[in-house]
């Protein structure tokens, strides 16, 4: 393939940037020279942005970017260009030097020690507004212990192993109805629910199998309630999206969308009544924003200043919906705003970064300073039903893949080994021992007894 000189010139700019900065390229300690590939050139401030590094993308995660509004491609643009740098996020992320060279904001998402800059368009991923151009990570600035690096190791990995084994499951037709499965949004269950207690309560969603495990709902009645058994959380009434476990603080998942805010609401309020240094936190999806019990629930719990936390799960897509098809905004936590309070956003494909801004949320929560609104740029590795879906075709296999490198597990498998606070044999070990609780589980749902029809009016009213 002939080289394009005058991109590659365009891309030797951000590395004089970036060095200027005191940031190295990454390209000797990833072990791998880093090939530029020549793509379409699109130009920028008289900088061309196309083309294509290839090197360890699996390694790295978007920096920089287009700004809001990235020039158009042609139909068949490449990949995207990616160069791997090492630095100080915080200072390359807010450097006007670097910004105005760059002529677009710069956005750093990432993988400990690992950064990539985006320097040219993304294709469709730019176009559809997802990208790696999410938000700040914390990975890399964020303090944790060998305690905490396990326990959300172990969080996440209980989510994976439940949802990848159910999914299955229902593809067989053993386990009855129909799933809506987390996989992939680990991070986010797993980083809020790391700072929360028993007291504390939560509401959740269609795909709240994830929120009641990471607050740590067991197995067995998990699996008896998607089977249908009267072992399981709701005796087999509820199945798979009306998880509810009251000794832990779980309300209630719910298939309505946006349905579980306004519940929020209300043990947020209660609450605030008793004085019992408690906090409410609801979570739901972009397509939740939309609707009308958000903005009243939001704006009541700004009024009154309640211990609610709302967290948006941005996987950017409700349903079958990419986010720029349903609304203008990029970053939902700009809404925010119109409440007068705190829009906070983060990478939920790191567990550390959700669990930072979470505490703050809560902290800020108990202090009687009211409500955060936390959005979560995510992604779900499945369908939105089931493993197999509906056979859509509505995302580009593409894009699902380049999340899938962004792992959340892997990330904390990486930064556990990195900083010497797990060693590779130990977090194994937690895959092995959940495997046991998954065999477990199912095995206890088999053989558990079937709901009796004479009881079908059973715990229908409350007397």
């Amino acid at each position: 393939m002939v080289q394009d000189d005058h991109a590659l010139t365009g891309v030797q700019q951000v590395h004089d940037i970036l060095r200027g900065l005191g940031i190295r390229p990454l390209d000797e300690r990833l072990g791998a020279p880093l090939e530029f590939q020549p793509g379409n050139v699109v130009q920028e401030d008289g900088i061309p942005l196309a083309g294509q590094l290839i090197g360890q993308p699996a390694l790295g995660c978007g920096l920089g970017g287009m700004g809001p509004d990235p020039p158009p491609l042609a139909a068949d643009g490449g990949d995207g260009a990616e160069e791997f740098i090492e630095g100080d996020p915080v200072a390359a992320s807010h450097d006007k030097d670097a910004t105005d060279h760059l002529g677009s904001r710069v956005h750093i998402l990432g993988r400990p020690s690992y950064y990539s800059l985006r320097a040219v368009s993304a294709g469709a991923f730019l176009r559809s507004g997802r990208s790696f151009m999410a938000t700040p990570t914390e990975a890399e600035v964020t303090p944790a212990t060998r305690e905490l690096v396990l326990d959300l190791h172990r969080r996440m990995v209980r989510i994976r192993r439940f949802e990848e084994s159910s999914g299955k499951l229902v593809e067989t037709g053993e386990m009855p109805g129909f799933l809506h499965l987390y996989v992939g949004q680990e991070a986010v269950a797993s980083g809020v629910m790391s700072v929360l207690t028993d007291a504390d309560q939560i509401t959740s969603t269609h795909r709240g199998h994830g929120h009641a495990i990471a607050k740590g709902a067991e197995f067995r009645p998990m699996f008896a309630e998607l089977y249908a058994k009267t072992t399981g959380y709701c005796k087999g009434r509820g199945g798979s999206m009306h998880i509810v476990d009251m000794n832990r603080g779980m309300l209630g998942a719910n298939a309505i969308v946006g349905g579980g805010i306004p519940i929020a609401i209300g043990a947020g309020f209660a609450s605030q009544y008793r004085g019992d240094g408690t906090v409410a936190v609801s979570f739901f999806g972009d397509g939740a924003t939309n609707i009308g019990a958000f903005h009243e629930s939001v704006n009541m719990a700004a009024v009154w200043d309640l211990p609610v936390i709302f967290v948006i799960e941005n996987n950017g897509y409700a349903e079958f919906t990419s986010q720029e098809r349903h609304m203008k905004l990029t970053d939902i936590a700009e809404r925010a705003s119109s409440y007068g309070i705190p829009g906070v956003i983060v990478d939920g494909m790191d567990a550390l970064a959700v669990r930072k801004v979470a505490q703050e949320a809560v902290d800020r929560a108990k202090r009687g300073e009211g409500p955060t609104l936390i959005e979560a740029k995510t992604y779900r590795f499945f369908d939105h039903q089931g493993i197999k879906g509906m056979r859509i075709p509505y995302r580009d296999p593409a894009e699902v893949e380049a999340w899938k490198s962004r792992d959340a597990i892997r990330l904390i498998e990486a930064i556990g080994v990195e900083r010497g606070l797990a060693s590779a044999e130990e977090f194994e070990r937690i895959w092995a021992e959940v495997e046991d609780e998954i065999n477990d589980g199912i095995e206890f749902a088999r053989n558990s007894p079937d709901p009796d029809p004479a009881d079908i009016l059973d715990d229908v009213y409350t007397v």
